[in-house]
């Protein structure tokens, strides 16, 4: 006789607490294995919601470079977020067919 188990409330509240924990570890270590310069990028749009052009007046930098760093910073987040290893890139979504 199979049963399936129930888990409460409580029990899922853990689990979420524990992916929330393991997420931000794999955040943070992707923002250690960051350059400063990718990082001061991140912070500067995410927290200080500085538009591409802001950032790069603000940094001496081109607009071109400012949303290379941006890619860079995005892509390792994810990857961190899909609990890959640094370098390793995230298998391509699936192309989708014109039906």
């Amino acid at each position: 006789m199979s049963r399936s188990v129930r888990r409460s409330s409580d029990d899922r509240s853990v689990v979420a607490v524990a992916n929330r924990s393991l997420d931000r570890e794999r955040v943070l270590r992707a923002l250690d294995a960051m350059t400063a310069e990718d990082r001061l990028v991140l912070a500067l749009q995410l927290v200080d919601g500085l538009a591409d052009e802001e950032t790069a007046e603000a940094l001496g930098l081109t607009v071109r470079v400012v949303r290379g760093r941006r890619e860079r910073v995005r892509l390792a987040l994810r990857r961190a977020l899909a609990g890959l290893p640094f370098g390793v890139r995230p298998a391509p979504a699936p192309v989708r067919s014109a039906a």
